[in-house]
């Protein structure tokens, strides 16, 4: 199951889940990117051992606010 966006792709592998991120996000983008990596981790991850790999060559940031909400995210 592979999620592409306008903003991100998020692409699950076996013991990896590859993030690609692009344009710039606002904090309406930051929601929807949690959702959908929530998703994909509950769905293809319960229970193992996995990792990250974020491509940002082509991402523009995002704004201070998203940035922020990000962090708040992350942290749970």
């Amino acid at each position: 199951m592979k999620i592409q966006t306008h903003f991100y792709t998020l692409i699950p592998h076996a013991n990896l889940l590859l993030i690609e991120s692009f344009l710039s996000w606002d904090e309406r983008v930051v929601i929807q990117h949690f959702t959908d990596l929530k998703s994909l981790v509950l769905q293809f991850y319960k229970g193992k051992e996995w990792g990250i790999l974020h491509d940002g060559r082509n991402w523009e940031l995002s704004t201070p606010a998203a940035e922020r909400l990000a962090n708040e995210l992350a942290r749970g």
